[in-house]
């Protein structure tokens, strides 16, 4: 069994509070739809508890499709394990000699006044192995210099050992 030196775990702080958020929203949503359905009225009062049931339907809906996809976002970020020879990510653990780059790049929008400028962006950790296969991993969920840095220092450690 290899030995562990680092392991990075990801920031949830936001997407926690926005899963339970969406839920309960979701449940007041489902609620209120249900109250007005199930509400007595008669003509023009019952014709407008229907049109609100359906939109607090349709925002119940959208609230539970938000938390949904925030919990499968929380799934698809684990922890990032650094070993004495490998790397292990969500996308699988890869040697260090089959990395071929590990780099920080910016993704986002081009400015439409002035194509040089990007606006709104989001770093990047990306490591590729010789196989063309990437980890990325952004810095919306993770401390990316940090483990840029463990990552660069424990392959210069590892090529150093094995010249």
């Amino acid at each position: 069994m290899e030995e562990i030196l680092k392991r990075f775990e990801p920031a949830h702080g936001n997407s926690s509070f926005m899963l339970w958020g969406t839920i309960l929203a979701g449940l007041l949503f489902l609620g209120l739809c249900t109250w007005l359905l199930l509400k007595k009225e008669e003509g023009q009062k019952r014709q407008l508890n229907i049109i609100l049931a359906m939109l607090f339907f349709f925002l119940g809906m959208i609230s539970f499709g938000t938390s949904f996809f925030t919990f499968w976002t929380q799934q698809k970020t684990g922890p990032v394990i650094l070993y004495a020879e490998a790397v292990e990510t969500v996308y699988g653990k890869v040697a260090f000699a089959q990395i071929k780059n590990a780099s920080i790049t910016t993704m986002g929008n081009k400015s439409r006044i002035n194509p040089q400028q990007q606006r709104g962006g989001s770093r990047l950790l990306l490591l590729e192995e010789n196989s063309g296969k990437a980890h990325v991993l952004s810095e919306d969920n993770y401390d990316i210099q940090l483990i840029y840095n463990a990552i660069k220092s424990a392959i210069k450690k590892w090529e150093e050992e094995n010249k």
